[in-house]
């Protein structure tokens, strides 16, 4: 029996071989760039790219189907197809670990963090005091979610709380458990070693090298909860940015032809170091996922965020998928529907590329936004601190010229104004008003 199951292993694994071989072969036939410039490339006719329309037609009629909010489908660095509004900035959720890995590749290499530190060395320490075995977990335990620190954590969701085991229970590395302390101590730890706030080292490191359309380092804000020392990093992005992210992992960490990231970390990241037992969801490498069925075969890994936020990259098919949904009105996608998704889109691929398929500047739809051109004079009329929804402090500031409205369980946002009183956060396109209510305070009161 287990000599069949390694017979069948390896015949499987010779498949794959021969299929990303050929797709080496026909990306080459194609003559196309691998990486886009300022703006993305997409194909004119999908056909002349391999692609089947009615294949297509029936993957974003499934998309709607589910609530997807968007998504970008990339081959061989042009884009197939696109579903909604993907230069719209929406919560990344979860997705930002795998941000925060590719930092630490960079650094690793530049020699400017050790992973195999201890926290012990690096003089980790956290508001419910460390224990000598907790401190003897590295770095690199705790970017594969195993360093067996089972502290309190900011953002964490309900269910990583109720399944957190008891501290002491598993020694470093003995033990997988999706940990936000290991992830937001990460954070701080490297900001700590090279001496740069993790937003502006993305954008420097990853963001401007790889010509990010939207990405803004504003568009980032630390999470703090009283229970931890060490704050979450909630990002925001757009869908064709995260494709640009995934687009250099598909590429061996090169971005036309100038280096960004080791192609050996990406290997390390894509690796699997523990089961999840989670569907779809086989593996867990340095803060990525290690993909299975319905991707089995593809070498797919993936960025996971809460609510079906991914970016999926399938070397052997040379495909990029993003996928989105709007979590700031709670729509929610399970992965295994996003995973479904992505098979469709992937099977929708039913030829090869033309030597010479005719390419387009990707086009935008406008989103609906409310400004009516209202001129607000002095936007310090609008600056102070409000109590708000939800039991909040809004804190209203300027920053460089643009209007801000900081919300502690929401994040920060650029704010128009619509008219005297009433202001559109940007990216949620929630109205927000400034209201005086009983006893002459003025709060800030969510639209519905």
């Amino acid at each position: 029996m287990r000599t069949t199951m390694l017979v069948n292993r390896n015949c499987r694994r010779a498949r794959h071989l021969i299929l990303f071989t050929l797709m080496v072969i026909l990306v080459w036939s194609g003559g196309v760039k691998a990486a886009p410039d300022e703006k993305w490339m997409s194909y004119t006719v999908p056909a002349e790219g391999g692609f089947d329309d009615a294949k297509l037609a029936a993957a974003q009629a499934y998309a709607k189907s589910i609530g997807s909010a968007a998504y970008v489908l990339v081959h061989n660095g042009i884009i197939v197809d696109t579903y909604g509004d993907v230069s719209r900035r929406y919560m990344c959720h979860s997705v930002r670990k795998s941000f925060l890995s590719a930092l630490y590749g960079i650094h690793a290499a530049d020699g400017g963090v050790n992973i195999d530190q201890t926290l012990e060395k690096l003089g980790i320490d956290d508001k419910n005091e460390l224990t000598p075995e907790e401190r003897q977990a590295t770095l690199r335990h705790l970017l594969k979610a195993r360093s067996g620190v089972y502290h309190s954590a900011a953002y964490e969701t309900p269910a990583m709380a109720e399944a957190r085991p008891t501290r002491g229970s598993h020694a470093p590395d003995t033990f997988w458990y999706y940990n936000n302390w290991d992830f937001n101590t990460l954070a701080a730890v490297l900001e700590g070693e090279v001496g740069v706030g993790l937003f502006e080292d993305f954008k420097e490191r990853i963001a401007t090298p790889t010509g990010m359309q939207d990405f803004r380092v504003r568009d980032g804000y630390y999470h703090l909860e009283h229970h931890s020392n060490f704050p979450a990093y909630p990002f925001r992005m757009s869908s064709r940015d995260m494709a640009r992210f995934g687009q250099l992992y598909l590429d061996r960490g090169t971005w036309n032809g100038k280096p960004i990231l080791d192609a050996a970390w990406i290997d390390e990241t894509s690796t699997s170091y523990s089961e999840t037992g989670k569907p779809g969801r086989a593996g867990y490498g340095y803060m990525w996922w290690v993909l299975d069925e319905p991707l089995e075969g593809m070498g797919a890994y993936s960025a996971l965020g809460y609510g079906g936020h991914t970016i999926t990259v399938l070397p052997a098919v040379d495909m990029v998928f993003v996928h989105r949904t709007d979590t700031w009105v709670e729509d929610k996608v399970p992965y295994i529907d996003v995973f479904k998704l992505t098979r469709m889109l992937v099977d929708a691929q039913t030829g090869v590329p033309t030597d010479a398929p005719r390419l387009e500047p990707l086009t935008l739809d406008s989103i609906t936004d409310p400004r009516v051109g209202f001129e607000p004079g002095s936007l310090t009329r609008y600056v102070g601190s409000y109590p708000a929804f939800e039991n909040q402090t809004a804190e209203i500031y300027l920053e460089d010229g643009h209007l801000m409205v900081y919300l502690p369980e929401w994040g920060r946002f650029e704010a128009s104004p619509l008219d005297e009183h009433r202001l559109l956060l940007e990216d949620w396109l929630q109205v927000v008003r400034l209201e005086e209510l009983a006893g002459g305070d003025v709060h800030l009161v969510r639209e519905e």
